[in-house]
This record gives C-alpha cells, sequence and structure tokens, in this order.
C-alpha cells in the first residue's frame, strides 16, 4: 500500500489488486490488534538477516508443523552461498524511508501510539487505526483499491511474448527491456448467500510495472497468504533462497525432553536463548508441543536449512537461565549458599537442592528442571538432595547447566503459527535502490516476498513501508 501511496503521488496510475475482502488484514491482527508499526532501535539495519544457502524449508500453508526435513518444492534457479547478513542491502531502503517518515504519517492522521519496550511503537487504540490511514492516503494518490481478486500469474504480456516467439537471445533482450506485463486474476462475479459458494470471473490486466507485495506463507488461514511471490519468481527464474517459517514456535524432540510439555502455560522471564551465534534475552513461554516466547521466536528464524548462520539440523537451543549472571558468578551463589546451608543446619544439611532453585525460578518449573535434567547431570543421589552435600564439582556442573541448557528441537509450528516467512527472493537479484529485478526491468519484490527478515517488535512492518517506499518512488 506505501509503495500504491508513493507511486501515485508521483502521478502514476496505480492499481492495487487485494486477494481479501478488504485490505490490511494481516495490519489488523498485528501487535495483539494494535500494531506494532515499527521500531526506533538506534542500530535498525543490524535488526535484519538473509537466508546462507539455497536450502529452503517449508510447508503447505495447511500443513500443522515444519520439519527441518522438508524443502520447497517451488525454488527457481540454483542459488550458491550467499552472505548471511543483508545490512548494506536493507540500509539504502531505511535511509530513503526511516522510522520518522512512517511515524510523521501516522502523526499527520492523529494516531496515538506509544512505546511499549525495546523501541517498539504500538497504536493506542487499534491497529484499524493505520489500515484507515492508508486507505485515505491511496485515495488521495488516486489509487485504485480492487478487493476480491485472486491474481493466478504475472507474465510478459501477449503483445511481447508473440513478438518473442522464435525466442532467440537478441528478441529476449528486446521483450526484457519494454517490460510490459500481462496480470491474470479472478474477481467474484456471484456468491451464494446460503451455500457462501463463489462463482469467479476471469479478468486480464496489462501493466508497464508489476510490484509483488504478496508476503510469504505465513497467516495463510487468517490473512489468506499465498505462495504468489514464489510462483512470479519462478516464472521468471529468478532465484529463491532459504523459504522457511519464522518467528515460530518450536517443536521439540519427545526423547529426553518430553517432561517440557508438562509444563505448558509457565513463563520464564528474561533468559537468553542461543542458536547458531545468535542469542536473544526476552521471556520464554512453555507450550503443549514445546517452546515459545518472544526469546524463542527469535532464534526460530536462525534455526534448520537456509538459515543464516547455516545451523545443523540437530543444533540445539541453548538456554542461559541467569543471562545477568556468568557462569562464574552462579557458581560463587552456589557454593556461598551451601555454605550458608552448612553453617545455618549444623551438620544435618537438610536445606534441598530444589528449594534453592525455587527461589530464583518460577516453582513449577524449578522442580520439572531439578528431578529431570539437573539431578541426572549433577548424579545427585535423591529428589531432596541437600545443597550443603553437594561437592565442588557438582556445584560446578549445576553452574553450567543453568547457564547453558540444551534443548534438542525437532522442528517449529509451521506457517500457521509463523508471525513471517523467511528467505524469498534473493537480495543479489534486487536493484537495492528501487527493488527492482535486475534481469527483468520493471518487476518489483517488496517486504515479505524478499529474503529480509528482522526480529521481532515492529522491523518487519518498517522493512514494508521503507522497501516499498523504494519501489514506488521508481515505476
Amino acid at each position: 500500500l506505501l509503495a500504491a501511496i508513493t507511486a501515485g503521488r508521483r502521478g502514476r496510475r496505480v492499481v492495487v489488486l487485494e486477494k481479501n475482502a478488504d485490505i490490511g488484514k494481516k495490519i489488523r491482527i498485528s501487535g495483539g490488534g494494535r500494531c506494532n508499526f515499527t521500531n526506533i532501535s538506534p542500530d535498525l539495519a543490524g535488526s535484519f538477516h538473509s537466508s546462507a544457502c539455497s536450502s529452503s524449508s517449508s510447508l503447505p500453508p495447511h500443513s500443522e508443523a515444519h520439519s527441518f526435513d522438508d524443502v520447497l518444492p517451488t525454488v527457481a534457479k540454483v542459488a550458491g552461498s550467499a552472505p548471511a547478513t543483508s545490512r548494506n542491502f536493507v540500509q539504502k531502503a531505511l535511509e530513503r524511508y526511516p522510522p520518522d517518515q512512517f511515524i510523521a504519517l501516522v502523526e499527520k492522521h492523529g494516531i496515538g501510539y506509544h512505546e511499549k519496550k525495546l523501541g517498539q511503537l504500538f497504536c493506542d487504540k487499534s491497529a484499524q487505526q493505520i489500515i484507515e490511514m492508508l486507505r485515505k492516503e491511496c485515495r488521495a494518490a488516486s489509487v485504485d483499491i480492487r478487493t476480491n481478486c485472486h491474481v493466478t500469474a504475472v507474465r510478459p504480456s501477449e503483445q511481447d511474448a508473440l513478438g518473442n516467439s522464435h525466442h532467440d537471445a537478441q528478441a529476449e533482450q528486446q521483450l526484457l527491456s519494454r517490460s510490459h506485463f500481462s496480470i491474470s486474476w479472478q474477481s467474484i462475479q456471484r456468491q451464494d448467500a446460503r451455500t457462501n459458494e463463489k462463482e469467479w470471473m476471469d479478468e486480464p490486466l496489462t501493466a508497464e510495472s508489476v510490484i509483488i507485495a504478496s508476503g510469504g506463507l505465513s497467516f495463510a488461514r487468517a490473512c489468506g497468504s499465498t505462495d504468489l511471490a514464489h510462483k512470479v519468481a519462478s516464472e521468471f527464474s529468478i532465484t529463491l533462497r532459504g523459504i522457511r517459517p519464522g518467528l515460530v514456535p518450536v517443536l521439540i524432540v519427545p526423547e529426553g525432553d518430553s517432561w517440557i510439555r508438562e509444563l505448558t502455560g509457565v513463563s520464564l522471564p528474561d533468559v537468553g536463548v542461543s542458536i547458531g551465534g545468535s542469542t536473544f534475552t526476552e521471556n520464554l513461554l512453555f507450550t503443549h508441543r514445546g517452546l515459545s516466547g518472544p526469546a524463542v521466536l527469535q532464534a526460530s528464524s536462525f534455526l534448520g536449512p537456509g538459515a543464516p548462520s547455516m545451523t545443523a539440523i540437530n543444533e540445539p537451543l541453548i538456554i542461559d537461565l541467569f543471562p545477568k549472571l556468568s557462569e562464574n558468578e552462579v557458581f560463587g551463589w552456589l557454593q556461598a549458599r551451601a555454605e550458608a546451608c552448612r553453617a545455618a543446619t549444623r551438620g544435618k544439611r537438610t536445606f534441598p537442592v530444589v528449594k534453592e532453585l525455587c527461589m530464583r525460578l518460577p516453582k513449577r518449573f524449578a522442580h520439572a528442571f531439578w528431578s529431570a535434567r539437573a539431578r541426572p547431570a549433577i548424579q545427585a543421589r535423591y529428589i531432596d538432595e541437600p545443597l550443603a552435600d553437594l561437592p565442588q564439582s557438582s556445584l560446578h556442573c549445576l553452574a553450567h547447566l543453568l547457564k547453558a541448557w540444551d534443548v534438542h528441537v525437532e522442528g517449529t509450528e509451521g506457517y500457521p503459527k509463523a508471525e513471517v516467512t523467511c528467505g524469498g527472493v534473493a537480495t543479489e537479484e534486487l536493484n537495492d535502490e528501487t527493488m527492482e529485478t535486475v534481469a527483468v526491468p520493471g518487476l518489483y519484490f517488496i517486504g515479505e516476498a524478499v529474503d529480509v527478515t528482522g526480529w521481532l517488535g515492529g522491523y518487519n512492518f518498517q522493512w514494508a513501508w521503507s522497501s516499498g517506499y523504494a519501489a514506488g518512488s521508481a515505476v
């Protein structure tokens, strides 16, 4: 929508083809209904990443889980190795349209907002305000928004295709230099009020330029997301890279860590979760299938094939239960408490280790963690093993486990629960100032369709605004 507004303001004739009955479905459900519309972090460009290799992982939108063994069937040409960071690519778009500009637009429309934490900006009232703001701006820029339009294909226009019937290199180059496109799409001609059955009508559209802003596979049920961007890229032999669910709850390996599933609903505040050299410190939540919460969602984007850190499939998450303390400091605390217990109990030594853990961690988690992981690891004899009885070696082992608890992951909950789709059109396929494809002039990809993924907290919306502005300024 911001791309359409930007192009419309420049006097371009713009048509937006929206699949849903109304615009902004994903905006409406974001941020708990209040839309975390941007982030004002001082290191904005450093909060994005791109995929590292051609390995792409995904399941169809209806799938309930995503295993690291699954691969996307529609990868275009084979992609070689690529940089794990998209900082330079992202930086140009963010500099041309930084958060301040979108904030100014929000303020222009009198929308109240607040910073929740870590630079995250939310509407005071409702995400619907952002949608209405964009709708008004579209109207002011004479943008033609057509809803209930199901795009089925984007191809070179028929006239150009006929002129290139011999497929020789010179004719193909002429075709690409003209870059007129034929968009095939369907609209609802009739809908049965009783059965809700829809009768579709095919409609053609020819355009000089096409901006693909259809996102990825996340929220397919809630927002009607599709793999249109991936299909269009494949049609034009444009490289796709690392497609997989991102910012998504993870599934634990049942063998060995099944006890975690008994902690459904328990939350650990401010723990560190690390994978492939990246660490995120926020809350962690236990689910009936594994782990979630902001820290885990952040780390999930770095899991499996295609992840920027080239993470091995069987590499575990490393959880730091005390990220503000070093391992030596945790050991010092345990040692001091053990000595205090020896002195206080005068040889009785009855203060259990688990009771000490309960003083620092949620009680339900502390009991489960001690029984299933810590006690076997330090080879304690009893469930109520006195803290004063632990030797120095056991205290060291316990300190290490509290700082580096390894949890093995077998996959994620897939696109239905993913907040974003990682991967997409490879950044080297695009002009970093305009988002136009280098090989096909006139064809642009923006937002989630591109292999640029931001952290949780408004970064992906800002990428959508900034990349949309870049494309809208160029078409």
